[in-house]
């Protein structure tokens, strides 16, 4: 379970508002039992619950989920049991006995509620101008990368929780109205159109390893055989909160 350690919030804002002047992304966060928090929480929830909902959406989200050491050897992206913050009983049980869709799902289900935000000192949004800009979405994914580095080299773990931003693509890609677009508004008001959400806080436990791609995967320009592979880049990890 992450703690909250005086000065968490002021830690990641610090960081963040720097990052924001660069070039219109802001960073929003909301602490623990805060009503904006709550709002947050709900929202993620229900999202989940969406998601799993929609079997066209959960089909193609499934799709990502890497279940054999040779998916995740083969695409080096995406979920995995591994990399999921499970305990070590339960992960030994899931790599023994593959378990059902619907299973699966009430578990992701559960461990959003119960565990990712239940635990979490701090949630946050990335805003921008426009979500639908590409210019101002690769803004944001390096004020991300940015602020998760900068954190995990201040003893910090943070963790995407996109479920809402998810559902507000579903929408427009369904033309089902902007009800979540609206609701996701609602918590970042007149500060921009939000892009990305996460949690943050200071975990008890390592965080397990996630693969990474090679950098010869995806250097542009250059024959794919031409970049050595360095000792060690495999183990490369992103850093996630448990569960």
């Amino acid at each position: 379970m992450p703690t909250t350690p005086p000065g968490t919030r002021r830690r990641i804002g610090a960081r963040s508002r720097a990052r924001g002047a660069e070039g219109e992304v802001k960073a929003l966060l909301f602490e623990a039992g805060s009503p904006q928090r709550r709002l947050f929480d709900a929202a993620v929830v229900e999202a989940t619950e969406a998601i799993i909902a929609d079997k066209t959406m959960i089909a193609d989200s499934d799709r990502w989920f890497r279940a054999s050491s040779r998916e995740i050897d083969a695409h080096r992206d995406g979920p995995t049991l591994d990399a999921a913050g499970l305990s070590t009983f339960t992960l030994m049980f899931a790599h023994l006995f593959p378990v059902s869709a619907e299973t699966s799902h009430k578990a992701w289900l559960d461990q959003t509620r119960d565990t990712q935000l239940a635990t979490a000192p701090v949630a946050g949004l990335i805003a921008v101008r426009d979500r639908t800009d590409r210019p101002g979405a690769i803004a944001a994914g390096r004020a991300w990368q940015r602020l998760h580095l900068d954190a995990t080299l201040r003893g910090m773990a943070l963790q995407p929780l996109n479920q809402p931003i998810e559902m507000i693509d579903r929408e427009r890609q369904t033309g089902a109205g902007s009800a979540w677009a609206q609701r996701v508004a609602d918590l970042t008001g007149d500060d921009g159109e939000a892009t990305f959400a996460f949690r943050a806080g200071f975990s008890t436990a390592p965080a397990p390893a996630g693969a990474r791609r090679r950098l010869r995967d995806v250097l542009v320009g250059s024959p794919a055989d031409s970049v050595k592979r360095r000792p060690g880049e495999a183990g490369l990890a992103a850093l996630v909160l448990p569960g």
